[in-house]
């Protein structure tokens, strides 16, 4: 799906946790899941999400982590989510 695709680079920039505005909404979109959907499957509030798209906070700690190894494999997300 063309609507998903990223380049090479924007991933790269992803895994290595090196984050540009938008990034975080840009990874939701690759992986085709909603706010709602994202927000629940990584186990952080529909708020916090939102702030994290919007700029207006930023994901540290294990957070961070969790979104680093969901660009690289996420494959991870997607499964998780159909056996819920």
């Amino acid at each position: 799906d063309f609507s998903r695709m990223i380049s090479r680079d924007q991933r790269k920039r992803l895994i290595e946790g090196n984050w540009e505005a938008g990034d975080i909404a840009l990874l939701r979109k690759y992986l085709g899941l909603t706010q709602k959907q994202f927000s629940e499957a990584i186990g952080i509030s529909l708020r916090t999400l939102q702030n994290w798209e919007q700029d207006r906070r930023h994901p540290d700690g294990p957070a961070k982590a969790l979104l680093k190894i969901l660009a690289k494999h996420p494959r991870l997300i997607l499964q998780d989510l159909r056996h819920v």
